[in-house]
Formats: structure tokens, sequence, C-alpha cells
């Protein structure tokens, strides 16, 4: 049994804030989210504050679906002086808004004085293609890629290929068939196209894909995969569910890390015991005493993702499996959602007490934190408020050693596609894929920077 979409909305106005919290994880990333419309996080945004108890719904309201509504709310939320952090989410929500809802307020979007200028020129750029064939802009979609393909030295925006991606994913089968084959174009391997072409049958909502999408899950680019897990989850029909339980038992642990992912994000039954199912995998291998890997499996992940579907067998699974893993900050980050899973289920832990105060004292820890530092990401805010990308600006000299590659000149990348190969020193923190993101938003960090 799990909790389906129109039985969380209410949670997201509870009064525990870790309730709230998990209500808003659940949708995160979904795109199954039944009657939830982005009003409903305004209302929590409204009734608890711009806070750092609410930042996750702000982080999250882009991906929600907007209406007449919630543009005028986002009007009056960027006309209020909103503290950084959340105008740099408010500005996202303007630039990613429903075409439809774009397109009927149109006059009041371009000449609201606080949406910046380059998101005013994505949205213009949105609305220009509306008039263009999808099969034209599937063209000029690919020639983007060609381009970044040969390209040395260029300074990469995503708002180009962002909108052509949507306006190529309305034109349905002819354009997704096109997609189709650029998947198996031996020229297009390992490039942008491939991306786009992904990102394209994922917006369509392409179903013939599934069984192509599923077996890019093999190869070993992690950017791509989660584009196909994006896509994935949002085609979200029972033959995904049934391809991804199909394709996982057998392969490798970085090909396992990824295929389990959507069916956390599908909010449908049948998802339960999909990832039961993976479980019993999982634990297969950690009995079998010839299993070696460098990596453990993956069974406190696939928990916590029966916990993000709020499930009453992962709660129980759970509690029975818990005290095997360590005490950093993935278990942790696990008992906060078998908790508010708890509250949601109607059901009350024998541990509840115990978990409560370890749960409590590591989240006053964290805003302690969080609070502190004043956020780990100011400056990439105030990079992607200038120029709309995240990255310093190519050629800067302090940040060449960073971000470019060896040698005279290197490409700037956007965070979300494919960057060059280099060797990386990560002299940070670990920290847990299922423990919340340092940037603040409120996710997991696996959802948020740790993608």
């Amino acid at each position: 049994m799990i909790l389906l979409p129109d039985q969380v909305i209410p949670f997201l106005q509870h009064d525990d804030p870790l309730v709230r919290d998990h209500a808003c994880r659940y949708f995160s990333e979904s795109f199954d989210v039944g009657p939830l419309t982005a009003e409903h996080y305004w209302a929590a945004i409204d009734r608890f504050g711009e806070n750092v108890q609410t930042l996750g719904f702000v982080a999250d309201l882009r991906h929600l679906p907007q209406t007449d509504a919630s543009l005028q709310r986002l009007l009056k939320a960027l006309a209020g002086s909103p503290p950084t952090a959340f105008e740099f989410h408010y500005q996202h929500v303007a630039r990613e808004m429903d075409l439809a809802v774009v397109e009927r307020h149109r006059d009041a979007m371009l000449a609201c004085p606080q949406i910046l200028s380059h998101v005013n020129a994505h949205l213009e750029q949105r609305l220009k293609l509306l008039g263009e064939a999808p099969l034209a802009a599937w063209e000029s979609l690919m020639q983007v890629g060609r381009e970044l393909a040969r390209a040395y030295k260029f300074t990469f925006n995503p708002n180009e290929s962002d909108a052509l991606i949507e306006a190529a994913a309305r034109g349905g089968e002819p354009v997704c068939r096109k997609a189709m084959d650029m998947l198996t174009d031996p020229s297009a391997r390992d490039d942008w196209r491939e991306i786009f072409s992904v990102r394209v049958m994922g917006l369509a909502r392409y179903e013939p894909a599934i069984d192509s999408l599923v077996e890019r899950l093999a190869v070993d680019t992690d950017v791509l995969r989660e584009e196909v897990n994006h896509a994935l989850s949002r085609i979200a029909t029972p033959r995904v569910i049934e391809r991804l339980v199909e394709f996982y038992p057998g392969k490798p642990w970085h090909v396992r890390l990824y295929a389990h992912v959507p069916l956390s994000r599908i909010k449908r039954p049948e998802c339960e015991q999909a990832l039961l199912r993976l479980l019993q995998v999982e634990a297969a291998l950690e009995a079998d005493p010839n299993y070696e890997n460098e990596e453990e499996p993956l069974i406190e992940m696939i928990l916590a993702d029966l916990t993000d579907l709020c499930s009453l067998a992962g709660l129980d699974e759970s509690r029975r499996r818990i005290d095997r893993f360590s005490r950093g900050p993935d278990s942790m980050a696990l008992r906060e959602s078998l908790l508010a899973t708890a509250v949601m289920m109607g059901e009350t832990l024998p541990e509840q007490s115990a978990w409560r105060k370890r749960v409590d004292a590591s989240r006053r820890e964290r805003d302690r934190i969080m609070k502190a530092s004043g956020g780990l990401f100011g400056e990439m805010r105030d990079t992607w408020r200038k120029t709309g990308t995240s990255l310093p600006p190519a050629g800067d000299p302090d940040d060449q050693d960073d971000w470019e590659l060896p040698g005279p000149a290197g490409p700037l990348w956007d965070d979300r596609y494919p960057h060059p190969v280099e060797t990386v020193r990560n002299t940070a923190p670990k920290i847990g894929r299922n423990e919340s993101c340092p940037c603040g938003s409120g996710k997991k960090y696996k959802k948020c920077c740790g993608k």
C-alpha cells in the first residue's frame, strides 16, 4: 500500500515540518502528481513564510503544473523583494512557466521589471517558436547539437536548446521517430544530440521509446542516465515499471545505481511491488559470499525509494533492516523519512520517541550550519542572475583551473549537460545521497546537487 498524490497533498500544510518536507519530497521530480498544482505549494509558502522551512517548496515550484493564479502569485512574490535564495528559484519558475499560461499573460510577464532580462529573452524565444513547425525546430535543435560537438571554445547558454526541445516535442510521433533514430546513430553517440533526443521523447511522453530508453541506462555516462530517468518518469506507464524490473537483475552496480530511480518517482501502486522485487535482488547479492564489488548492495537506497512512495511495506521493511546500516547521514535521512511516512500512514512506530530526538537534533544542526554559511551557492546564484548560466565566465583567471580544460582555451558547460572528462579531486566532506542537500533546497542530495 502506498499513498497516492491526492492523499499526500493535505500534508503539504501539516504542522510538523518533518512531515511537510517529506510531502514535498514525495512530489519532487515526479510528473505523476494527480490534482497537484503550483497553487498548493504557494498556499504552504504563504502559511509558513519565506524561510529555511519552505525553501524546498520554492525550489520545486518550477516542476509543477502552473495556473493563472500561480502566475499572479509569482509576480507578487518577485515584486516583494524576496530573499536571494528565493528570488533565484522564483526566476527559474518564471523561466519554465507553462507556455499556455505565458501566452495568456504575455504582456504582464514581459513587462514585469523584476524578471531578469535573460529570463525574458528565453520566454520571448519560447513564444516565437509557437509559430514554427516542430520538424523545423527539431532540425534546428540537431544543428545546435552538431555545433556544440564541434566547438572548442564557446560559452554555452541552455536557453536556445531548451526552447527548441519544447518546440520539437510538440511534433509528437513524427519528431519522436527521428529522436529514436538518433539514439542508434553512431555519429550522435556520447554527444549532445543524444541527450536532446532523450529529452524530446520524455517531454512528448513517447511510449514506444521505453525499451530504447531503458537500454541506455547501461551506458556508463551519468548525465545521459539522469536524462533517461527523467524521460521514463515522465512517461510513467505500467510498461516502464515492468521493463525496469526485467532489466535490473544481473546488471553491474553502476547500472543498478540508476535503474531503480524512476520507480520512486512514478506514483503508482505497482512501483511498491517492483521495488520490493529489486530489494530481493540486492538482498541476494548481500548474502552471496562470492559477490565481490567495490560498492555495497543498494538496499538502503531502495528502502529510501519506498519511503519516497509513502509505502507501508517499505515502512515495515526499513524498520527491520535499519539497524544494520551505518549511523551516518544517509541512515539519519532514512529515519526522517520513516517518521514522516508513519505519520502520513497513521502508524505509530515503537522507535518513534528515540528516533525523533536524534532527527530533531540533526535538523537543528543542519539549519544552524545553513544559516551560518548563508548558503553554499550564493556565487552560483549571482552568476546565473547576470548571465543565465550557473558557472563563472569563460576566461576568468580566478576560475580557469576549476572550470576550463588545460591549454589555451576551454568551454564553459551548463551543469545539466555533458562536460569534458578531467581529473576531479574532491576535498569537500562526503554528503550522503539521501541526506538533505547543502544548497538549502530541502531536497535530498541525490535529487538536487548530487546529480
